[in-house]
């Protein structure tokens, strides 16, 4: 009889324990774990096709409050050892470099692309997001991709000492937002017909965004019932595996 209250004993507190885990498990969950952007594989992140020749590099604004940059410029504003608030440098990004970890609704981060024409002419830059996948998710209405969004936040010309006024509204300029809600085959323009002069090899074209988890999008239930928070999306995974730069001769018509 003793034995077999030692039994029920012992099975009891292993039950407890496992709820004890499980309890500090789903409120790890809860505070952190709404996306993570993993490294599927070490493919280069951007791919670069162009008709003009041109070099770039990649940054990534350290902030770790996650509330984006408020100082867009790179003149005295970059960073090698890893400062808060400021863009580091990424040589040869892959698609973790993207986004690294786990964010929240509300959450934004900021990046930038330098590019140099080394050609002997001006050309015109198209910049597009593609090969988006999210897993981990229920109904194809609660990808937690439909919830990110990026935006152009400023594009300036560069000498390396100063940079210009922003030039993303000037003609024949264009720029778009828009939220990740394709398939995986979808290509998502960002900027394009963005000039870029052939004045010497100092000068540089650098290109502002942002990509946003927007805390107002919440998916639905299977009924097509709205939910009222964004806790659909816990535990997911989006992976934006691809930027695409072309740079042409010639203006590119819609």
């Amino acid at each position: 009889m003793n034995k077999l209250k030692i039994k029920d004993h012992r099975k009891l507190t292993i039950v407890s324990l496992l709820y004890v885990l499980f309890a500090f498990f789903m409120l790890v969950v809860v505070t952190y774990a709404w996306f993570a952007n993993t490294n599927h594989n070490n493919a280069s992140l951007i791919q670069n096709v162009a008709a003009v020749e041109a070099e770039y590099q990649y940054f990534v604004y350290n902030d770790t409050s996650h509330t984006g940059s408020q100082e867009l410029t790179l003149i005295n504003n970059t960073t090698t050892t890893g400062e808060d608030l400021a863009y580091e440098f990424v040589p040869n990004p892959t698609v973790a470099s993207f986004i690294d970890g786990y964010i929240a609704p509300g959450e934004r981060f900021s990046f930038a692309i330098k590019i140099t024409n080394v050609g002997s002419g001006t050309g015109y830059l198209e910049i597009q997001f593609g090969n988006v996948t999210s897993i981990n998710y229920d109904l194809e209405i609660n990808r937690i991709q439909n919830a990110i969004y990026f935006e152009v936040t400023k594009i300036v010309s560069s000498d390396g000492v100063t940079e210009s006024d922003d030039i993303k509204d000037i003609s024949p300029a264009q720029h778009f937002s828009s939220y990740f809600n394709g398939d995986i085959f979808q290509r998502y323009q960002m900027l394009r017909n963005i000039p870029l002069g052939y004045t010497s090899s100092d000068e540089v074209t650098i290109i502002f965004f942002d990509i946003v988890f927007d805390p107002t999008i919440y998916g639905e239930d299977e009924f097509g019932i709205p939910y009222t928070n964004s806790n659909i999306f816990m535990g997911q995974t989006i992976t934006v595996n691809n930027i695409y730069m072309y740079i042409t001769s010639n203006e590119v018509t819609p």
